[in-house]
């Protein structure tokens, strides 16, 4: 239900409407939905690209992790000087080729780390895409926001000058005193100062949402949606279990919980070394030699009993920030949703009959002292007190709106629908 303005006001109303909200608005603008705007962003934003190449990046370790280590190769001279009479003298060649070869259970545990690593990965992107998701969807319903403050303000100056106006013929023929002027002349040049506020807020807000979206969205933008429209529903048992299960923070923390175990699986394996095949071969002008044999680390001295602690801590380390996440974003979303109740109860209470009683006070107000029944202050008061109640309206829509928009960032649930 969109807040009126008495009878006689409506004719002032249509004329906003019209032309004076949008005068400088390109006739050709297209309309912008949240879905449409959610495909732009998705497509262009730089945001999105980053997060987007980083977990490329991250994808990479897994090529790192099955990449078999490259044979050694060794070749030398050698030269031969006789020491006793009959031996031969002169040059000779070293060749040897030398291969470490993995232990399979290590490598194996290698590569899980690292898909474990790309999937934080990919889960980051995803944490990106809810939360500029729902960052477009509030400055969306902000730009609605302020376009119905900038109608409201218009509203309220045509209000002031036809006060004025009345006001003025009244003093000039006598029925009303000098001092009911200066109050709807002040009225009127508070009303003004009101109207460029709202303009500048509108047009802040306007540029927010094209810096988020991205430079595909044109400057000369207009949004489609109905800002009166019925309100957004939730469900606390859904998002509450949606949160549990679907939350990709959650999902990123349990992630790397997993990860640093894995560490622990591969710094343990890395105990007992691989083993080096080498193939050698050597020649002297009276000999030709060939050996083969392997290469094996014992592990006496160093047991790598630092990284297995380091990497057991990252494990106590890592289930403990996701214990403290589990608890921190039950704490938003609770605290989201009472904000979401708290102006969704508001909006219904203004919209079934708090609105309506103060529009009824004005009529009456206008009315009285139209007919010279009251004076102008009884009428400017009944005026505040519906633009009070009118811009509260404005107020609680929006945060029911923004409300629900972080409650589907949260939930993961509806964050790409409109």
């Amino acid at each position: 239900m969109i807040p009126t303005f008495p009878p006689f006001l409506h004719t002032v109303r249509a004329a906003l409407c019209a032309g004076l909200l949008w005068a400088g608005t390109p006739v050709h603008a297209a309309d912008y939905t949240i879905g449409r705007l959610l495909s732009i962003a998705e497509q262009s934003s730089p945001v999105l690209a980053a997060a987007r190449a980083e977990a490329r990046a991250v994808r990479a370790g897994i090529l790192t992790a099955q990449t078999l280590p490259n044979p050694t190769l060794q070749v030398g001279p050698s030269w031969l000087r006789a020491r006793t009479t009959g031996a031969s003298g002169g040059s000779g060649l070293s060749m040897a080729v030398t291969q470490r070869i993995e232990r399979p259970d290590l490598r194996q545990a290698r590569i899980q780390t690292a898909a474990l690593a790309a999937q934080s990965g990919d889960l980051n992107v995803v944490i990106t895409e809810n939360s500029l998701f729902a960052e477009i969807k509030t400055r969306f319903y902000n730009v609605l926001r302020q376009q119905e403050a900038v109608q409201a303000a218009s509203e309220d100056l045509a209000l002031t000058e036809q006060i004025r106006e009345r006001t003025a013929v009244r003093v000039r023929t006598g029925e009303g005193a000098r001092f009911d002027l200066i109050r709807a002349e002040a009225e009127a040049a508070n009303a003004a100062k009101a109207l460029e506020r709202a303009r500048a807020r509108l047009e802040q807000a306007r540029a927010l949402l094209r810096e988020v979206v991205g430079e595909s969205l044109p400057p000369d933008f207009t949004l489609s949606q109905d800002f009166y429209r019925s309100l957004p529903t939730a469900d606390y048992g859904e998002l509450l279990t949606s949160l549990s299960v679907d939350n990709p923070v959650l999902q990123r923390a349990v992630t790397e919980v997993e990860r640093a175990r894995r560490q622990v699986d591969v710094e343990q394996r890395q105990v007992m070394p691989g083993v080096e095949v080498y193939v050698g071969r050597d020649r002297d002008p009276e000999l030709s030699t060939t050996r083969m044999g392997l290469s094996l680390t014992i592990p006496l001295t160093d047991r790598r009993a630092g990284p297995i602690e380091e990497a057991r801590r990252l494990v106590e380390r890592n289930e403990a920030l996701l214990e403290q996440q589990r608890l921190a974003l039950r704490q938003q979303f609770e605290a989201v949703w009472r904000e979401y109740g708290s102006a969704r109860a508001a909006v219904l209470a203004l919209e079934n009959g708090i609105i309506d009683k103060a529009r009824s006070a004005l009529t009456i107000a206008e009315s009285a002292y139209r007919f010279g029944e009251r004076g102008i202050l009884e009428f400017l008061d009944a005026q505040r007190q519906f633009r009070l109640v009118r811009n509260e309206l404005i107020e609680a829509r929006f945060e029911t709106y923004a409300a629900k928009a972080e409650l589907e960032r949260l939930s993961a649930r509806e964050i790409r629908g409109e």
